[in-house]
């Protein structure tokens, strides 16, 4: 791939249940610390009869903020924490954001349908409470897990077209209000005495600044990581499915990644299982499926064992994850695989590499 055409990350910040910022939260993920605790107000339904008394649901939250407040507005909370840290990791000037597109992974849509369209204010507002003017190209992705990759996708034809000189991707989730985390006890998905096989809902916020390789190198911006490869299928067999799984969306979003080269060693994995079996399943018929593809498994990382499942913000945050441990140097590889499985049956993968 010529320079003009490489796609790379420039600058990663987070908020996340175990963590202030990107490097904490990284440096927490690493060590295996996690923050799940009894939500503050919400008690899942129990069995008939009640196995015993009942007990508050656990989640992964971020401290700070206000647990009572409406899904819009802890988004807004949670999104407007890591900018500070962006601009100073990614080396903007005020001015920059005038030739920014910008690209927002928000929840998914069938999770706000009662929320009347806040999605489309959300952008304005965001950028009205930082008293900074954004560019004009602005879109909103409302797939859940996959969001992120799609906005990443999205962000690197507008690179390469010209049509901007720099992409924000926003990744930000939470399921820690009624609404949310009702619905996923209604559906037997919150994990809980009734049904342990669940997920801990978790909240976060991931900004990621792209740009192309050529121009990043025309400001001398640091390079964390290069974008290799993403790819998209589509999973017939989704959550509210009777038959499980059979893999085949997934797999067809990895089998993407590479593109013309027949086998790959995808040594080191990042994604989006969660502790419901059915994600498990699915992997494990992905691996069947796709065994000269991957070869030998390095290393599977599965952050939400430490942060909860973060939903639309996932995409973003495994790919910080990697960008700290490429600079770090405590990656198991030079180059990983991230994927990620929406509700919807959307499934979506990204190839993330070491920089020169």
């Amino acid at each position: 791939m010529k320079q003009a055409d490489q796609i790379v990350v420039t600058g990663v910040s987070a908020i996340s249940p175990v963590g202030a910022n990107v490097e904490q939260t990284c440096a927490s993920i690493r060590a295996g610390i996690n923050r799940f605790q009894a939500h503050p107000y919400y008690t899942p339904r129990l069995p008939e009869p009640p196995l015993s008394e009942p007990q508050l649901a656990m989640v992964s939250p971020v401290a700070p903020f206000d647990p009572g407040a409406l899904l819009p507005e802890r988004l807004m909370q949670l999104a407007l924490a890591p900018m500070k840290d962006l601009i100073s990791s990614g080396k903007l000037r005020r001015d920059d954001f005038q030739s920014a597109a910008v690209l927002v992974s928000l929840p998914a849509a069938e999770r706000t349908g009662h929320l009347s369209g806040y999605e489309k204010a959300f952008i304005g507002e965001y950028f009205k409470r930082l008293a900074i003017e954004p560019g004009p190209i602005q879109q909103v992705f409302q797939e859940g897990q996959t969001g992120v990759f799609s906005a990443v996708d999205a962000a690197s034809r507008l690179l390469r077209s010209g049509a901007c000189r720099f992409c924000i991707v926003l990744g930000v989730d939470s399921y820690l209000d009624k609404e949310s985390i009702d619905r996923l006890d209604e559906a037997y998905r919150l994990k809980s005495e009734r049904n342990v096989d669940g997920f801990i809902p978790g909240e976060s916020a991931v900004l990621l600044l792209l740009e192309t390789a050529e121009h990043a190198k025309g400001r001398k911006a640091p390079v964390l990581a290069k974008i290799g490869g993403l790819g998209r299928g589509v999973e017939k067999e989704n959550i509210a499915s009777e038959k499980a799984s059979s893999g085949r969306g997934l797999a067809d979003a990895l089998a993407q990644l590479n593109g013309e080269e027949k086998e790959r060693s995808a040594a080191w994995v990042i994604c989006d299982l969660n502790g419901e079996s059915g994600r498990s399943r699915e992997w494990g018929m992905v691996l069947c499926r796709s065994a000269a593809s991957f070869g030998q498994l390095k290393k599977l990382s599965h952050p939400a064992d430490c942060v909860g499942d973060v939903g639309s913000a996932s995409g973003a945050l495994f790919i910080a994850i990697a960008c700290r441990a490429f600079a770090r140097g405590y990656a198991p590889a030079d180059e990983a695989f991230l994927w990620t499985a929406s509700d919807s049956g959307q499934r979506a993968a990204c190839r993330i590499g070491k920089p020169n």
